[in-house]
């Protein structure tokens, strides 16, 4: 941000009368014009500064039994670093000689040089992806060299690292350059110059002058976290993860300048984030279940490092950190991963492991030995490699001894988030099913998508229904906001009457809505029921709303998708779903496609004529990758109301699907000699529909050779078909079946 921008920025401020907020930023900005005209950095006794404890050896040989099989893999990963081979967003980057510290080197773009306040790190004309230059400078590359050294004694990694943080270093001299334009950034690499001191150990008490260039960075990082806090920037994770950085430095190196006021600043901005950051329902109050991620992780090493120093902490920590662990429980998919709902941000705190940064298994693990819960080691398994860095020998015993035990809730909803997940359980194939229908985000919704109402599909690890990702914060601005847009995702909309509107500002919406919530829920049965509104979702002279359920039949293998459109005249809706890959081909419904042990149907039925269309789409499953998807259209043609019902059914076995719209809230679907119909209540009164008499809220009747094989049904008093009563009760039941 330049002198001018400050400037503007100075006057907005006062002109809002937050005086608070105005000292901050003129503290800052007087700073910076210290930094700029009359740089001094921190006077450094290195004579009286010593290094805190690394870690100790007496966990290696514990390391190399449980790291056993692993340890030549972890040197030869090494030695492939060592030769500039390293893995960024996805890629392998290979890097001869010096590594680029300051080019963005997937594009080609060096960033500009000059004053870090002056780098314009959003301009793609001007520094490429900042994200793939930040990347690569939060220096986690280095950390499985440092595991190396440490196993091995190798001192070709040791030597290696000191050179590398040498270079570093003179690529990258203080305040100039891109590398130091965001205090989160800084605080990433803390992290890690701090998991170099644990790994290097004695070696760098006997090597002053590694020593001495170690903590003058820590000491200038701190200094510069500390002037440039994101409190009225970016007070998300940039606030938290600075303040994490902060209290890191406080406690594990408090003979440096500042490192009493930086410990009691960052513990107080990680508590007073608690509230801000974590909702009552235990989500991430950007939406974004990368953040949320982010989130973990930073009250995870925050709790470790007051243990490490005996601090003790509030309960909340605990608390809200257990809350946050139970959301992303339900979150995840079999095989550690979770739908990418919100921004993908592609990166982790600290990669303490070699799994994937979007597996979240080993996060888990770590969590379970501080927590104490046998449920995060059911979904973690023997991903433990953070749980012996983080806890060593102890951490490993007490993770042994927790009683592995499965999560009983195969279903989830959290009301002030706005998502919800249902489940099959949790073994390998199990179907998994999110929705969102909350808020866009919070403040200005910058992580946040036009997701409203959105789904997602996944048979154990394969997914199916797939939200877009991200692809690219600030490369191209048109595609980030096609990435973020209502268009990418698997939501019912109304073209002329769009909802959340994207801006020209890759973090924010030219027109935010957020009037979407859950209406109603039943969840956790064989027969599972979610619906979610949006209401008002365009300025028009008449109210336009959207509504979505949906019904899920486990035990059948099919999930119904109920969308009801309400506007003016002249106004058309549609609904989309974004499928994986690219080998789909069209039905006279919808659309098909065979993955690995399951063929997967869509079909469509409307109360007026669907226009069918399948279009080739771009998926991102990761930071700056993309893939082939498909795009399922279903436009309904004519005036509103109206409404498309979409039925999903997968099954080792093909099948010659039909769909039938019996009524307004009654669908049939014929497949492999059953039909089955199911019933979508309104309102709670009794109705009659074709064959079917209920008041129940979801209804699903299994017909088989002329006779009701199976039912279900969803807070139901009467239950009747073609004249034959199967239920009729004195009190509404929440639920019944017939199997």
């Amino acid at each position: 941000m330049g002198v001018q921008a400050n400037h503007k920025l100075l006057k907005h401020v006062w002109r809002l009368g937050n005086l608070e907020e105005l000292r901050f930023r003129a503290r800052q900005r007087i700073h910076l014009l210290y930094d700029r005209h009359r740089l001094e950095l921190p006077v450094l006794n290195l004579v009286s500064l010593s290094l805190p404890s690394g870690f100790d050896v007496q966990e290696k040989p514990r390391c190399l039994e449980k790291l056993n099989r692993q340890v030549h893999e972890l040197e030869d990963e090494a030695q492939r670093i060592m030769q500039g081979r390293v893995h960024i967003f996805g890629a392998d980057c290979h890097f001869d000689g010096q590594f680029p510290w300051k080019e963005d080197f997937t594009h080609g773009v060096r960033a500009q040089e000059g004053f870090w306040n002056d780098v314009q790190d959003l301009d793609s004309g001007s520094v490429g992806d900042a994200k793939v230059i930040w990347e690569l400078n939060r220096l986690q590359f280095l950390l499985p060299v440092a595991k190396a050294f440490f196993l091995t004694g190798d001192s070709s990694c040791y030597d290696w690292l000191k050179k590398t943080i040498k270079g570093w270093d003179e690529a990258n001299p203080y305040p100039m350059g891109i590398n130091w334009a965001s205090s989160l950034e800084l605080a990433f690499r803390v992290t890690v110059l701090d998991w170099l001191i644990r790994f290097l150990g004695s070696a760098l008490q006997e090597d002053e002058e590694f020593r001495h260039l170690l903590l003058r960075l820590l000491a200038i990082h701190g200094r510069h976290i500390n002037r440039y806090l994101s409190t009225y920037f970016s007070p998300n994770t940039h606030l938290s993860g600075e303040a994490l950085g902060l209290y890191l430095l406080g406690t594990r190196y408090p003979s440096l300048p500042g490192a009493g006021k930086w410990r009691e600043t960052g513990r107080k901005i990680l508590l007073d984030c608690l509230d801000a950051h974590v909702l009552p329902d235990g989500g991430y109050y950007e939406r974004s279940l990368w953040y949320h991620r982010y989130t973990i992780e930073i009250y995870l090493l925050f709790a470790f490092l007051a243990q490490e120093a005996q601090d003790p902490l509030p309960d909340a920590v605990r608390e809200k950190l257990g809350s946050l662990l139970n959301f992303m429980l339900h979150a995840l998919r079999s095989d550690g991963t979770f739908p990418l709902i919100g921004d993908d941000d592609g990166g982790r705190f600290l990669a303490l492991d070699d799994l994937d940064p979007s597996d979240a298994r080993g996060l888990m693990a770590a969590c379970a030995v501080l927590l104490g819960r046998g449920d995060l080691k059911a979904i973690a398994g023997d991903n433990t490699e953070t749980v012996l860095w983080l806890w060593g020998q102890k951490g490993m015993e007490a993770y042994d001894q927790l009683d592995a035990t499965l999560p009983r809730e195969t279903g989830a909803v959290f009301p002030q988030t706005g998502y919800a997940f249902l489940r099959t359980g949790y073994e390998e194939d199990a179907v998994l099913v999110s929705m969102n229908a909350g808020p866009l985000g919070a403040d200005n919704c910058g992580h946040g998508h036009a997701d409203a109402l959105s789904l997602t599909l996944s048979i154990g690890a394969q997914q199916i229904i797939v939200d877009p990702g991200t692809f690219s914060y600030s490369l191209d601005i048109r595609e980030r906001n096609r990435f973020r847009g209502i268009e990418a995702h698997s939501s019912p909309c109304i073209p002329e009457a769009p909802q959340s509107i994207p801006s020209k500002s890759p973090f924010h919406w030219r027109r935010i809505h957020q009037d979407c919530r859950f209406t109603s829920s039943s969840v956790g049965w064989d027969l599972d029921l979610l619906s979610g509104a949006c209401t008002d979702v365009a300025s028009a002279k008449k109210p336009v709303s959207i509504a979505r359920s949906i019904v899920l039949l486990k035990p059948k293998r099919l999930l119904f998708v109920w969308d009801r459109f309400t506007g003016p005249a002249g106004l058309s809706a549609v609904s989309r779903f974004m499928l994986h890959g690219r080998e789909w081909e069209k039905a006279s419904q919808g659309a098909s496609s065979t993955f690995p042990g399951h063929a997967v149907h869509f079909r469509a039925v409307s109360d007026q004529p669907l226009n069918v269309e399948l279009s080739s789409t771009e998926i991102s499953g990761s930071y700056l990758q993309k893939s082939g998807g498909t795009c399922l259209s279903l436009a309904r043609p004519g005036d509103l109301p109206g409404q498309t019902v979409t039925v999903v059914h997968w099954g080792s076995g093909d099948c010659e699907m039909t769909m039938d719209l019996v009524s307004t809230n009654c669908v049939s679907v014929r497949c492999a000699g059953q039909t089955v119909w199911c019933w979508l209540g309104l309102d709670g009164k009794l109705q009659d529909t074709g064959p079917l008499r209920t008041d129940a809220a979801a209804a699903c009747l299994v017909q088989q050779d002329g006779r009701m094989a199976e039912a279900w049904a969803l807070n139901v008093s009467r239950l009747s078909f073609s004249s034959e009563t199967f239920f009729k009760g004195k009190d509404m039941h929440q639920r019944w079946s017939l199997v």
